[in-house]
């Protein structure tokens, strides 16, 4: 059954894909509880397709995507949140590339360029992730050798192929290692129905929702308490 799901999202990708080209709008329900919503005939369908790939490749059905009005940045968060029929604000994530400035290209098996997912309403705590950074790789980088900054988006549209409110961790151009705040890996604790949470997808006036349970199953990122308190 999980194959012949794959197979039919496969040919809806492709439907959609020359729906796209002719100017229709799509509302799809995938095979099993997944849903694929574009609201736009403009939906960039080689960048849809490639996030829909990955996640069948994956064995990702339960997602959907929304196409988000041109104005979504200069709304408040309760505006966004409506628009996607979020759970809360906290259910509204963003992903960043983050760079250790101290470290140099190429060093084997320790990762210049990382991916972290956190919640907008959250604040990235720096030395809470220098912490994670030097714990994970013990004694193999020392603390001075941690300078954890968002990198420049030149660099991170060259790594993930998105540019700024857009980066994704699904269709991303390089296999970045990926940091997800713990606060987001324990939405739904207290109710299985509301651990959906959305990201950016590619463009930036599109999101893609997903449960939190199946990314941590299908990403593997770690699980790291990495934001203030408040």
């Amino acid at each position: 059954m999980d194959d012949l799901a794959r197979r039919q999202l496969a040919i809806l990708a492709r439907i959609e894909a020359l729906e796209g080209r002719l100017g229709l709008t799509s509302t799809r329900k995938d095979p099993r509880e997944g849903t694929r919503r574009s609201d736009d005939g403009s939906t960039s369908t080689a960048n849809l397709d490639r996030l829909t790939n990955e996640l069948c490749q994956r064995g990702i059905t339960r997602y959907r995507f929304v196409r988000a009005p041109s104005d979504y940045y200069d709304r408040p968060w309760e505006y966004r949140q409506e628009i996607l029929g979020a759970k809360s604000t906290h259910h509204l994530c963003k992903s960043i590339v983050m760079e250790n400035t101290r470290v140099e290209d190429g060093v084997p098996d320790i990762a210049k360029y990382w991916m972290v997912v956190v919640q907008y309403t959250a604040r990235l705590h720096a030395d809470k992730l220098r912490m994670f950074f030097h714990a994970h790789h013990g004694d193999r980088l020392s603390k001075s050798k941690i300078n954890m900054r968002l990198c420049a988006e030149d660099v991170s549209s060259q790594l993930t192929g998105f540019e700024r409110n857009a980066v994704s961790p699904v269709g991303c151009k390089t296999a970045l290692p990926i940091i997800i705040s713990h606060r987001i890996a324990a939405l739904g604790d207290d109710d299985q129905e509301s651990d959906l949470f959305w990201l950016g997808a590619g463009e930036v006036d599109l999101k893609i929702g997903m449960h939190v349970k199946d990314f941590i199953a299908s990403f593997s990122p770690f699980v790291v308490d990495c934001t203030y308190e408040d």
